[in-house]
């Protein structure tokens, strides 16, 4: 397996090149703020989730300690 000098050489260009830098920052500035606003979108419904999952746990949990209870007497 060899190493390609001259995408390392084109990637330092890159880096030297402060306006693409910039933007490159810019660019993933916006998509990391995108994949934010998306994800705060969904915060009610995975709330929502979770109080359901919990509220099934807890029903689950009380059946089995009432199953329990029932069989040592």
């Amino acid at each position: 397996m060899s190493v390609d000098g001259g995408a390392f050489a084109r990637l330092g260009e890159v880096r030297a090149v402060p306006s693409v830098r910039l933007l490159l920052v810019a660019q993933l500035s916006h998509l990391g703020q995108e994949f934010l606003n998306a994800l705060l979108l969904q915060l009610p419904l995975l709330v929502g989730i979770v109080i359901k999952q919990q509220a099934e746990l807890k029903r689950f949990v009380y059946e089995q300690a009432v199953k329990l209870h029932v069989q040592l007497l």
